[in-house]
């Protein structure tokens, strides 16, 4: 006698475990892609603002034209943030001497256009939050400060940090960027010139940079 040999294929509960465990990888796959994808864009903001606040350092710090053509050495610079403009922020030249952006002068009067680079932030990425840290280690933030200016002013390196509160002065700034994705990264300038960015996204502990 002979044997016969039966195949057969998936029975459809086989099928949709099948089904169901592809699918739970690629969305694991994607949600970890996407994941990394927001890190990577987030770090290279990170460092863009770090390396526009150093660009204003050192056009403080040496001597450069506020504007070509005008012969006018004289400004210090700064970086300009602001809380109605999360998706911005500027990178000006001090014309006025105030210490800080400024469009008006107190009388109401338009001032020369201070901006020396606007910068756009594209994507789905924006500046949450940025702070005024004092010495003693407390700190006002947006919205109780509407502005941070962290200005270089010939011919010291150090910063000076100020916000729309005129008298106050702070001994170091913090800069907060965030991502869709829910992932954050800060940027440390403390008013002896050191400039830091967070190592990783999940960490507030700044690096020297």
């Amino acid at each position: 006698m002979h044997s016969k040999q039966h195949s057969r294929g998936f029975s459809l509960i086989e099928l949709l475990v099948s089904i169901s465990i592809l699918v739970a990888i690629s969305t694991l796959i994607l949600v970890n892609q996407n994941r990394f994808g927001g890190t990577i864009s987030l770090s290279n903001l990170a460092y863009q603002v770090a390396l526009t606040i150093r660009q204003a350092q050192t056009y403080g710090f040496s001597v450069r034209e506020a504007q070509e053509g005008t012969g006018n050495f004289t400004p210090s610079f700064g970086v300009h943030f602001a809380s109605n403009s999360p998706y911005t922020y500027i990178l000006f030249a001090d014309k006025n001497g105030s210490g800080r952006y400024e469009n008006y002068d107190n009388d109401g009067n338009q001032i020369p256009d201070e901006n020396f680079a606007y910068f756009v932030i594209s994507g789905n990425k924006s500046i949450s939050s940025f702070c005024g840290i004092f010495a003693n280690g407390s700190q006002k933030c947006n919205p109780t400060i509407t502005s941070l200016d962290i200005l270089f002013k010939r011919p010291d390196p150090d910063a000076i940090i100020k916000s729309d509160i005129v008298a106050d002065t702070y001994s170091s700034a913090r800069i907060t960027l965030k991502a869709g994705e829910g992932l954050t990264r800060g940027i440390t300038v403390v008013s002896t010139g050191q400039i830091g960015v967070d190592p990783t996204s999940s960490t507030t502990n700044g690096i020297g940079y």
